[in-house]
């Protein structure tokens, strides 16, 4: 079958994508294809790479793929597992022969390896229409025989478009009272107390009158 190009499936679908996004993917690929070497355009919500040296472009979109792919198991049975991945990058070489088809693949080759390396990737090539040939697999170990597939593009992204917005946490206001303030009030309750019992006092010991408004006359005889 013809060439077509390449098609590189990355970042695949688990536990540790949850914390992706589509911006943090978007970023990720920028920063990785940052150099003088390459030129990022934004294309759709995604990215347009192309190489300099040779003028190849590259589609970047964030999109989930899933790849139905048979491993050979120890025992020499076949186990089919469904892989899902939320990158895809594909590169057209429909006018390319020879040494330019050569240099083409050799592209895909380098792109997977700019790639972060956390990243579980796929590499294809596109044959005719649908059908892709799986050529490279960081889940397969090398010297595998490429084989055919069909993949599976999801209606809709799982992942976020956008991180969350951060909820800022109010800290309770603390309001600190005037300390000289609290001491003048301590002083003047003190002041207080101390006049009431003076009072008390005089009422106490105070000389009790006659009924004729005089003090009360000693009950000893002179």
């Amino acid at each position: 079958m013809p060439y077509l190009g390449w098609k590189i499936f990355a970042c695949r679908l688990d536990e540790n994508t949850n914390r992706e996004t589509k911006r943090s993917l978007i970023d990720w690929i920028r920063k990785r294809f940052s150099e003088d070497d390459w030129l990022i355009e934004d294309d759709d919500g995604g990215l347009t790479i192309s190489q300099v040296e040779h003028g190849f472009e590259i589609m970047v979109k964030i999109e989930a793929n899933s790849l139905p792919i048979d491993y050979t198991v120890r025992l020499g049975e076949r186990q089919q597992e469904t892989e899902t991945y939320v990158v895809a990058m594909e590169s057209e070489g429909l006018t390319w022969r020879g040494k330019i088809e050569l240099k083409h693949k050799k592209l895909m080759e380098q792109v997977l390896r700019r790639l972060p390396w956390k990243w579980q990737k796929v590499g294809c090539y596109v044959e005719q229409g649908p059908v892709l040939k799986l050529v490279t697999s960081s889940n397969i170990e090398p010297g595998f025989t490429p084989f055919q597939i069909d993949v599976t593009t999801w209606d809709k992204l799982p992942i976020p478009e956008e991180p969350p917005l951060r909820v800022k946490s109010v800290r309770p206001r603390v309001v600190k009272r005037d300390p000289q303030r609290s001491k003048q009030r301590g002083k003047v309750n003190a002041l207080k107390e101390l006049m009431s019992a003076v009072d008390k006092e005089k009422t106490t010991y105070a000389p009790k009158k006659a009924r004729c408004g005089h003090p009360s006359m000693s009950n000893n005889p002179k």
